[in-house]
């Protein structure tokens, strides 16, 4: 049994439609092909994890640019991770190296602990 839709093809409505869902199109992207030029792996790992951030996004406000998503966004993933993991990250402070000062990192969390790694 099956439903039929009345959504006219590439309009605004059906690209809306087909997000987070399995279609004809990505179907080929999650199997990996078996013969061929992109033989192997990487072909159908590189449809799957297309799926998973399709699943798993997050919409950008129509003015904000990425840094600005990600710093929205930090705060309730770190809320997140920590309730799943159970874990206790913070937002990250800068780690400069005791080998060399020009070199640093700046982590979007770390442990709440006094010698995070």
């Amino acid at each position: 049994m099956h439903k039929i839709l009345g959504i006219e093809q590439n309009s605004d409505v059906w690209f809306d439609f087909r997000k987070y869902k399995l279609g004809g199109s990505k179907v080929g992207g999650l199997k990996p092909t078996t013969r061929g030029k992109f033989k192997g792996l990487y072909e159908g790992t590189a449809g799957f994890w297309k799926l998973i951030s399709e699943r798993l996004s997050v919409p950008k406000d129509a003015d904000e640019d990425e840094r600005d998503r990600g710093h929205r966004l930090e705060a309730r993933g770190l809320e997140l991770t920590n309730k799943k993991f159970s874990i206790n990250l913070v937002k990250g402070t800068m780690w400069q190296s005791d080998i060399n000062e020009r070199l640093y990192i700046s982590p979007d969390s770390e442990e709440d602990i006094p010698e995070p790694t």
